[in-house]
């Protein structure tokens, strides 16, 4: 009985530990189209379809700047008012080539402002319903007229410096960032065209560049450091999400000194949103897996990480087999002693 009993607790321990291997980016910079899908509000989601979007994403080292563009149709003869956002320090579990689990942590937003049809919005940090499995979220109020275009525009900054890949056992510190395509299926599908641009600071060598996915769709402009991909007629899945991987971590690095300086980097952003890139010339590049942790310390910092998390439940699970070999073995010298 008590190999039974000790067999089960290893059990436990060993399948608990291979949920936690799967291969994921904590901490790391980034977001998605913004969607929120409050009860009330559910009626109207489908109401309304993305018709055109345009990502722009200036990477720099240890942070990044996006702004989002969104053409928004409302197809009723009714006026929707909805409340909008994106999710703070949020969390999600990808699925992506199949059965194989990818877990993502957001870091926070930061300098956030929107605009509805040039309008600014109001941001308000709201508490979620009960109902629903997240924590706050940064939302604000849209109305679409009926059988009307509407335009919504968004700029943040992301801190990319405290990323953790892991993979496996181990991991790495890196320059990490995230878009989620996928969170734009909220929306009557699909997504009419988009366009995702992402342009490298001068200061990031792309030697070293570590990793793109999707890696076969984005088209490479050498002279202007910037990544480009098209689409039309999406409907987002996890495996158009986008992940990079550009660098190691910076240390001592002052990510205030980008928020400070954050209507700065939205103007530069502006300018690049409205960049003509239809006469630049485009070649395929090749980047590796963003999810690769190269070996070295990395996996000490992946053991020290799951420790802190499942330490008690391990010392816990070692107390309980321990008082149960006590228990069966006191009762098994007392049936000897009768």
């Amino acid at each position: 009985m008590k190999w039974m009993i000790l067999n089960l607790c290893l059990l436990f321990y060993t399948s608990a530990f291979a949920n936690v291997a799967q291969p994921g980016m904590w901490n790391a910079g980034g977001t998605g189209d913004f969607s929120l899908l409050f009860q009330e509000d559910s009626s109207d989601y489908q109401k309304i379809q993305m018709i055109e979007e345009q990502v722009n994403i200036q990477l720099y080292p240890g942070f990044a700047v996006v702004k989002g563009q969104y053409q928004l149709l409302n197809h009723s003869t009714d006026t929707v008012d909805i409340r909008i956002g994106y999710p703070i320090n949020s969390s999600f579990e990808n699925f992506i080539h199949g059965s194989n689990g990818f877990d993502i942590r957001f870091d926070d937003l930061y300098a956030l402002k929107s605009t509805i049809n040039k309008v600014p919005v109001l941001i308000k940090e709201s508490p979620i319903e009960e109902d629903y499995d997240t924590k706050n979220w940064y939302t604000w109020n849209a109305k679409f007229a009926p059988q009307s275009t509407t335009l919504c525009e968004v700029w943040f900054i992301v801190n990319t410096n405290n990323t953790f890949v892991r993979r496996g056992y181990g991991g790495e510190e890196v320059n990490g960032f995230v878009y989620l395509l996928e969170t734009g299926a909220t929306w009557k599908p699909p997504i009419g065209k988009g366009e995702i641009r992402i342009h490298f600071d001068p200061a990031i060598n792309m030697n070293k560049m570590r990793g793109l996915r999707p890696n076969d769709i984005f088209r490479w402009n050498e002279d202007e450091r910037i990544l480009k991909y098209n689409f039309t007629n999406l409907k987002p899945k996890s495996s158009d999400n986008l992940f990079i991987n550009y660098g190691k971590k910076i240390d001592n690095f002052d990510f205030s000194k980008a928020t400070n300086n954050a209507q700065i980097y939205f103007d530069k952003i502006d300018q690049f949103s409205t960049q003509n890139l239809e006469k630049l010339t485009w070649e395929t590049k090749s980047f590796g897996n963003p999810l690769d942790a190269k070996s070295g310390g990395g996996w000490i910092v992946g053991v020290v990480f799951m420790l802190g998390i499942f330490g008690p439940f391990i010392l816990l699970g070692i107390l309980i087999v321990f008082l149960m070999y006590w228990y069966f073995k006191k009762k098994h010298q007392k049936l000897n002693n009768g």
